[in-house]
């Protein structure tokens, strides 16, 4: 559900478009001056930057993921995408937590 206003009578309302979110324009009208309106819904993709000081030359900062089940589970950097399988000692340490 999505707060809308209308562009004739500034009216708040809700609009229960597409759940999907996907780009996409609809017609509605608008409950309280009864007028047509387009409503477009858009995606927007935002960009973050954090350190990554393993990709120059730290050691990866490896911490088990969290599994289910948890015998799947692997060593993941909690800095970039690099993961390992963890040894039997460790997977045996997190099965007997």
């Amino acid at each position: 559900m999505r707060d809308l206003e209308c562009p004739y009578c500034d009216h708040r309302f809700d609009y229960r478009g597409n759940p999907m979110g996907d780009e996409d324009e609809s017609q509605e009208q608008c409950p309280e001056c009864e007028k047509y309106l387009v409503v477009t819904s858009s995606l927007h993709i935002s960009y973050r930057t954090h350190k990554a000081d393993c990709l120059n030359g730290a050691p990866h900062d490896l911490k088990m993921s969290s599994t289910y089940p948890r015998e799947y589970s692997r060593l993941q950097c909690t800095a970039c995408s690099y993961y390992e399988k963890p040894t039997k000692e460790q997977l045996e340490a997190l099965l007997n937590e």
